[in-house]
């Protein structure tokens, strides 16, 4: 797990960090700048968009970024 994926992970371990760092990457092009406020409303968002039936999506995004 890159430094990202560690924190995603440390809020919330029944996510997968990969996914929730894909989806934040759509947002935001570098990660360094936000805050774990930042993070934490991030994952929240991406909680309120994860269905289930869309992790071919998530998989898929998620390689887009190389991760």
């Amino acid at each position: 797990m890159n430094p990202y994926q560690q924190i995603i992970n440390r809020i919330d371990p029944t996510l997968n960090p990969r996914w929730v760092e894909g989806f934040i990457r759509l947002q935001y092009g570098t990660l360094d700048h936000l805050s774990m406020a930042d993070f934490e409303r991030e994952i929240d968002l991406f909680r309120d968009e994860f269905q289930q039936e869309d992790e071919q999506t998530w998989e898929e995004n998620a390689r887009s970024y190389g991760l």
